[in-house]
């Protein structure tokens, strides 16, 4: 279960990342 708990977290933390910073992804990769 840890190793599941872990994934999870990790994921999460990316889509939170993501979601609180659209911006700064758009201006460090600007397509």
């Amino acid at each position: 279960q840890v190793e599941e708990v872990e994934g999870i977290s990790r994921s999460t933390i990316e889509d939170n990342r993501r979601c609180r910073t659209p911006v700064s992804n758009l201006l460090s990769f600007p397509q």
